[in-house]
């Protein structure tokens, strides 16, 4: 028996002359880049800005949270873990690549102290209990921006004088 290796035929679909020429001018890696860089930039903040409100709805009402985790444990355990463990951990090296201010690095020091606080109480869903340490962290990441913003103000204002 004889194996033959010929390559099979396959039609010649060429890209267009368009995608050709973004390609060439690397304008469709830079607008990847570009939409990387601004989810790196702003995506913790914004994170971090849907869990103060999900605090704050949890304070205003408490209500203990039931989920019947035998059933869907899994995906609370996937969510939480791809939100407030991979996130910060696969951004936070991008943020020294982008060289960026202090500042863009606040989320991450509120997304470990959640952890820190959830794994002090060994629950991975927000119990009464862990509202105070919530409480606490929010609070002193907003001292932390607003030092932050105090140091810009106070930089640029001696710069003009």
């Amino acid at each position: 028996m004889k194996l033959s290796f010929k390559k099979k035929k396959v039609k010649d679909e060429q890209p267009s002359e368009d995608f050709r020429l973004l390609v060439k001018n690397n304008w469709l890696d830079r607008r990847i880049f570009a939409l990387y860089q601004f989810g790196i930039q702003w995506m913790p903040i914004i994170l971090m800005l849907t869990h103060w409100y999900g605090v704050w709805d949890y304070g205003n009402q408490p209500r203990p949270i039931v989920l019947d985790t035998e059933q869907n444990g899994n995906c609370v355990i996937w969510l939480y873990s791809l939100a407030y463990i991979y996130m910060p951990l696969a951004m936070l090296p991008a943020t020294y690549f982008y060289k960026y201010c202090w500042m863009f690095r606040i989320p991450f020091i509120y997304f470990f102290g959640i952890n820190a606080v959830r794994l002090y109480y060994q629950h991975w869903l927000i119990t009464p209990e862990q509202l105070e340490g919530h409480h606490i962290i929010i609070i002193l990441t907003i001292i932390l921006y607003i030092y932050g913003f105090a140091k810009i103000a106070c930089e640029r204002g001696f710069k003009r004088s």
